[in-house]
């Protein structure tokens, strides 16, 4: 199936847009939101090597921007945590 081509134009309503909203503490949304990067890709197989990589890659926009605001030592202990949990350690995922 062959799609047509369109150009985008910048009032196109299905461009994404990013939008920030206050939270009462900013430190542990971060966190919550970088234990879930790290666990989804533990759980597809990644090593912690791999994901500190994802983090340290601007490409990745969500892990690079928590990387850049609580650095290195933060991520290096998430991945810790995630990696000795059980649901991780063993690849079952439950």
């Amino acid at each position: 199936m062959e799609y047509p081509e369109k150009q985008f134009e910048s009032d196109d309503p299905f461009e994404f847009v990013a939008v920030r909203y206050p939270v009462s503490s900013e430190r542990n949304h971060d966190f919550q939101m970088a234990r879930c990067f790290i666990e989804e890709y533990a759980l597809m197989g990644w090593p912690g090597s791999q994901i500190r990589t994802l983090f340290e890659t601007p490409l990745y926009a969500g892990p690079h921007a928590i990387f850049q605001k609580w650095g290195s030592k933060v991520v290096d202990e998430l991945i810790r945590e995630i990696f000795s949990a059980e649901e991780v350690a063993d690849g079952t995922g439950a």
